[in-house]
């Protein structure tokens, strides 16, 4: 208990000095705090700076990868493309002979059905007989013309259109985990499949195609009752359609990460 002045202006001095104490430390606290914030910023400033620079380095080398890919791609296509066009050019050609050649064979057998008709009604029975037997081993070697032809056509047939399904496959594009529509008809099932399509291309991938780019758009396998989510194919119209919607799936990818 304080009972003199002394003993008053003791106490206040005590207490004067506590509290410069106390401001001291303050000052040193909000001093560090000041420190400490400003040696965060500087590491998240580098850090971001680093990060950056890693991102535009690795967002190199993937666009580097992928137009090495698409010019490589380019001219898988030109070969394939002259591959196509020149088996079509030929199939023109073999059909123009086989054409020229059923002509003149057609005319041939008239002229030679006329001469004998004229043989049987000069010529006694014997002669005749040789002349159909003549006749027959000739229309014999023109129907294995005609056959070997045709087999000619078949065979370049069949190989342009191997060649025209192998070019329609690479330009399919499956997606996975796609929610099925509730309409009741395939038909508008089918053209919601392709509303969804448009959107992801164009509003997330931002790539730019329009409707009459899809050729195809159909759900894969058969129609499950459990429920689960079949895998929709779509056919674009060209591979460059096809390269330039994956490059952007992939460019998506990696800047979500």
């Amino acid at each position: 208990m304080l009972t003199s002045r002394k003993d008053i202006h003791c106490f206040c001095n005590q207490y004067d000095i506590k509290v410069m104490h106390c401001i001291q430390i303050e000052k040193e606290v909000e001093q560090k705090v000041v420190n400490f914030t400003l040696t965060i910023d500087t590491k998240l400033k580098d850090f971001e700076e680093k990060w950056e620079k890693q991102m535009l380095e690795n967002l190199g080398k993937i666009k580097e990868d992928i137009d090495n890919r698409v010019i490589k791609l380019e001219k898988e296509m030109k070969i394939l493309n002259g591959h196509v066009t020149k088996a079509g050019v030929e199939l023109n050609i073999v059909k123009g002979e086989v054409d020229k050649q059923l002509v003149i064979n057609y005319q041939g057998i008239r002229d030679l059905s006329s001469k004998v008709t004229d043989i049987i009604d000069s010529n006694d029975g014997v002669w005749c007989e040789v002349v159909k037997k003549q006749v027959d081993i000739s229309l014999e070697k023109v129907s294995d013309s005609v056959i070997e032809v045709n087999k000619t056509v078949a065979e370049a047939r069949a190989q342009t259109a191997e060649e025209r399904d192998k070019e329609g496959r690479r330009n399919n594009i499956v997606i996975f985990r796609v929610s099925k529509s509730s309409a009741t008809t395939a038909a508008d099932r089918n053209a919601e499949d392709k509303a969804f399509c448009l959107r992801l291309f164009n509003i997330c991938l931002q790539c730019d195609v329009s409707d009459e780019y899809l050729v195809k758009v159909f759900r894969m396998g058969k129609k499950q009752e459990d429920g689960n989510l079949r895998p929709m194919m779509v056919q674009v119209a060209s591979y460059s359609t096809k390269n330039l919607i994956m490059e952007s799936t992939v460019s998506s990818a990696f800047l979500s990460l």
